[in-house]
């Protein structure tokens, strides 16, 4: 039982890991697709939801592989 909570409790830390990885990618590729960092300043609220996205994208494609290779 310790074994499966400890194998459960991993997982969660390495999906966290890659979410936020792939969230901050998606950030880095919004602001370099407009060529400026000035982009990042005027449009916060929405690069915030962009990075919104990007969490909910990437926890959804680990839980597919989670439930796939379990």
């Amino acid at each position: 039982m310790i074994k499966k909570k400890n194998k459960c409790f991993k997982r969660l830390i390495r999906n966290l890991f890659i979410i936020l990885i792939i969230s901050e990618i998606g950030i880095i590729y919004s602001v370099l697709k407009h060529d400026s960092f000035s982009y990042l300043i005027d449009n916060f609220i929405k690069i915030n939801l962009n990075f919104l996205e990007y969490m909910i994208s990437g926890f959804l494609i680990l839980s597919l592989y989670d439930i796939f290779n379990i």
